[in-house]
């Protein structure tokens, strides 16, 4: 579903900064896998290339067997909005739209009509829990609720990957665990799901993970979670 070859992504300055150094990886359909490394290390920059929020520099990028370095801004946007959808620390849910309406603006570039956008919302919305705080504004809101709003919004597009950064930063323990079980749950609709974490109990328990150390991306971290005593250790 993606293949990475050599794929670098440097930002220019003096001197210039290398984010991302010839990472070399696959992800395939259905997968999970979690992303590991201390703050710097270049994590967030493997996850907006992944998710053509950034557009690397060097090396070769494919998503789905297309080589997304030879489209156009416009195509990039469009594979983009129907391909990934995205996770962060923050819901970011708008403040004057209710929970069903914020997850139905996400289906705004999809070719759906109001009413299936609307049954589709309410539909994803059910499945994180929250069929009955549909009409609930996001500060009335719980920090968890909001966050399965947000994951509501990401996977009523039905995406082919769930792309997540630190999407459970801001929660309690329990809390967590559900948003981590509700996230892994969109695997079996075959979508990949890859989680940039510092939480060390949710790193252990994924199936696959890369290592981010200065830009180089490694396949495991065994070593890495080893010498990871505290969670303030990845962040």
């Amino acid at each position: 579903m993606l293949s990475l070859t050599a794929v670098g992504k440097t930002f220019p300055g003096s001197p210039p900064v290398h984010a991302l150094r010839a990472a070399t990886f696959r992800v395939h359909p259905g997968e999970v896998l979690g992303i590991v490394g201390r703050s710097g290390s270049g994590k967030s920059t493997l996850l907006n290339v992944l998710g053509l929020l950034d557009v690397h520099t060097t090396g070769n990028y494919c998503v789905h067997g297309q080589d997304v370095s030879a489209l156009s801004d416009r195509h990039r946007t469009a594979l983009r909005a129907h391909f990934f959808a995205f996770i962060f620390q923050q819901s970011f849910l708008l403040a004057d739209r209710t929970a069903r309406e914020n997850v139905e603006i996400a289906l705004r570039l999809q070719p759906l009509t109001r009413r299936e956008r609307r049954d589709r919302a309410a539909a994803a919305l059910e499945r994180v829990g929250l069929a009955n705080r549909s009409a609930f504004l996001p500060h009335t809101l719980s920090g968890g609720e909001s966050q399965r709003v947000a994951i509501a919004r990401a996977i009523a597009s039905e995406p082919r990957v769930l792309l997540c950064d630190e999407p459970t930063g801001n929660l309690d323990e329990r809390t967590t665990a559900e948003v981590v079980d509700l996230l892994l749950g969109a695997q079996a609709t075959g979508a990949a799901v890859i989680i940039v974490t510092h939480d060390l109990v949710i790193a252990r328990s994924l199936p696959r993970l890369l290592s981010v150390r200065d830009g180089h991306v490694t396949e495991g971290a065994e070593s890495f979670l080893a010498t990871a005593t505290d969670q303030n250790m990845l962040a």
